[in-house]
């Protein structure tokens, strides 16, 4: 956390985790860092409850539909997808209005939707 905040990335920084725990204990550091929760169930009710410290979901682009954005989005929560190297997924996820794709290639994503 301290680099993140020496560098001052606060404001550029997604730091996610399947740990809520983890996730908590961060939160505890800075109150500022986006935080991330990574789904891997189909459910996404317990991260829709309030509950969890993560301000932003990472879901598989099959666990995005409609009713999961329209969910996500209606408690205030920030949708990233984990979309890989799959340069369709990328277009498809562009058009689904996600705050961001995941993945190892992020030149290549710009190019694909180019920005």
């Amino acid at each position: 956390m301290s680099m993140v905040e020496i560098y001052e990335a606060v404001d550029q920084t997604l730091i996610q985790s399947m740990d809520l725990e983890s996730l908590a204990l961060i939160r505890t550091l800075n109150q500022d860092i986006t935080l991330g929760a990574v789904v891997l169930g189909s459910s996404l009710e317990p991260f829709l409850a309030g509950t969890s410290p993560a301000r932003a979901l990472s879901l598989l682009p099959e666990q995005l539909t409609e009713t999961a954005r329209s969910e996500i989005r209606r408690v205030g929560l920030a949708c990233y997808v984990r979309a890989g190297d799959d340069p369709g997924a990328w277009s498809r996820l562009s058009a689904w209005d996600v705050d961001g794709i995941i993945t190892a290639r992020p030149s290549l994503v710009r190019t694909r939707l180019g920005r």
